[in-house]
């Protein structure tokens, strides 16, 4: 186990980030949740199994090294929760996945979390040109100080689905209503934390200031290796 809850008092938000080479066996057998293997009837192409099995096959690895028992329900939102049956066993998580990345979010209280892995064949400064109030204001601006638009979009857009996430709201109901874009550009209900590298860029949300305790990049084999 990670870390014990029940001794820890104060606030706290662990990241994980795990990596998929694409030469690791991803099979049916992984899944452990019965909820999850229905899912996975339903899902025909190959591939959209395949990250099915390693995004839930991560997730519940994570969730086991904070929880022994617990069950994934989603509230009226559709924002998925978890169940433990012990007070003291209080946690909120996050998931999100892009191409062969998996981040997960792990803290004390409500969160959420986005990852992008950095594609060069997305036009990611047109969406969020598209979507997100003011946004060629905020280029133009970035211009005079020489940034990387791509990156500098690429975050920004990051953290939209992270507050999504935290909220429960969903991407299509916020960037359709201005009132949330707003409150979303201008921060008034959300703080976030960037963990990027080359590869990717990983926003993570919460309602209040917050600092990450711990970060962890694991490969995908090492999931493998416990399961």
């Amino acid at each position: 186990m990670q870390r014990d809850l029940a001794a820890s008092n104060d606030a706290w938000v662990d990241i994980w980030i795990v990596s998929l080479t694409g030469d690791e066996h991803v099979s049916e057998t992984l899944l452990r949740q019965a909820s999850d293997k229905e899912r996975l009837a339903k899902i025909i192409p190959v591939k959209k199994k395949r990250e099915f099995i390693f995004r839930r096959t991560a997730l519940n690895y994570v969730l086991s090294q904070y929880l022994e028992n617990y069950n994934i329900v989603s509230n009226e939102d559709e924002k998925p929760k978890l169940v433990t049956g012990n007070a003291c066993q209080h946690i909120g998580f996050s998931l999100s996945a892009s191409k062969n990345y998996c981040s997960i979010a792990v803290s004390s209280n409500d969160i959420g979390i986005d990852i992008e892995a950095i594609d060069t064949q997305v036009d990611i400064t047109g969406i969020c040109e598209r979507f997100i109030p003011h946004f060629d204001h905020m280029l133009d601006q970035l211009s005079l100080c020489g940034a990387d638009t791509r990156a500098y979009s690429t975050i920004w857009w990051c953290k939209l689905e992270a507050f999504t996430k935290l909220y429960g709201f969903g991407l299509d109901k916020v960037i359709h209503d201005a009132k949330r874009m707003k409150e979303f550009v201008m921060r008034k209900y959300s703080h976030e934390r960037i963990v990027s590298t080359e590869k990717y860029v990983c926003a993570v949300s919460k309602k209040h200031e917050f600092t990450i305790d711990n970060i962890y990049k694991i490969p995908f084999e090492r999931v493998l290796y416990a399961s």
